[in-house]
């Protein structure tokens, strides 16, 4: 009698009798069946239960850029992938301290505070040509707005108002410090 791995547990087990067709696509297009093996239900559950997608930071990097093209009326095979990738990781050895999310903030930087339309004729390729010439300007913008930021969970809200009278009436006046 022949046995199998259980594809979960990958416990051998002698009884074929839980398993699933799988299809597995060839490098030719053709689609095969394959007969995965489950030593139990609970094994089956487990391996056939959607699994959680972690989004790396690569990830939030290339859907943001989909995002930018789809909005301009691009279909997903239209967006030059070859070339952005290939655009990537030029960017990345030229300059070796920036990774995947400060490049993902120095395109929402371009887009989102500078307005700038990455879609324009002007540009010639894609829309990471012009990231090398503000990612120094995008530093320097998010150094800024962490400075702010600590000046304001640092800043007092509290109004300090000191009451003063000044004959039969009270009047407020503001206490400042210099």
């Amino acid at each position: 009698m022949a046995t199998a791995k259980c594809k979960q547990c990958k416990n051998l087990i002698s009884d074929k009798s839980i398993y699933i067709e799988q299809d597995v696509n060839k490098k030719d297009g053709t689609i095969d069946k394959k007969k995965v093996y489950f030593c139990c239900d609970e094994c089956k559950m487990e391996y056939t239960k959607p699994k959680e997608v972690v989004e790396t930071p690569y990830n939030k990097l290339t859907n943001y850029i989909q995002s930018l093209y789809l909005s301009q009326g691009y279909t997903k095979q239209q967006i030059p992938w070859k070339v952005i990738t290939a655009q990537i990781k030029q960017i990345m050895t030229e300059d070796k301290t920036l990774n995947y999310a400060q490049l993902l903030y120095v395109i929402k930087y371009m887009v989102d505070i500078l307005e700038m339309n990455l879609f324009d004729d002007s540009f010639n390729g894609t829309i990471l040509n012009l990231v090398p010439y503000y990612i120094n300007e995008a530093r320097e913008f998010c150094i800024k707005c962490k400075d702010i930021r600590k000046l304001a969970s640092e800043f007092d809200f509290e109004e300090k108002i000191k009451v003063v009278r000044v004959g039969n009436r009270s009047k407020k006046v503001e206490e400042m410090e210099f």
